[in-house]
């Protein structure tokens, strides 16, 4: 995975009293501002495949969720050694990232069974 290619801000109004005025009367709606999707029983919410198409969100691509002031905002993952956050000589093991240096380190705290 390559460093965030995009950014997508989903604007959350907590503490104001608009929800009802911006409130879908289906299970969407459109606005100047995009589409109004409502969350599920689960805390799901489907993002729309325009928006997917545009940004080369497919099946099974990981996303980060963060908050960055008012905003949810979802981005891919920026790929790291889990072990020390390294961005060099990544090794894939177990769909996760290990430097080089990391692995390097393990191997020769590995003891022989023998």
């Amino acid at each position: 995975m390559l460093a965030a290619s995009y950014r997508c801000d989903v604007e959350m109004r907590m503490a104001s009293g608009t929800r009802g005025a911006d409130a879908a009367t289906g299970s969407e709606a459109r606005r100047a501002g995009g589409v109004i999707r409502r969350i599920d029983e689960l805390g799901r919410i489907v993002i729309p495949v325009e928006i997917r198409k545009r940004f080369g969100i497919r099946d099974r691509d990981p996303l980060e969720i963060s908050i960055q002031g008012d905003s949810v905002v979802l981005t891919r993952p920026i790929d790291r050694c889990v072990f020390c956050s390294s961005l060099d000589e990544l090794t894939a093991f177990h769909e996760r990232s290990i430097c080089a240096a990391c692995i390097s380190h393990l191997r020769g705290e590995v003891v022989s069974a023998t």
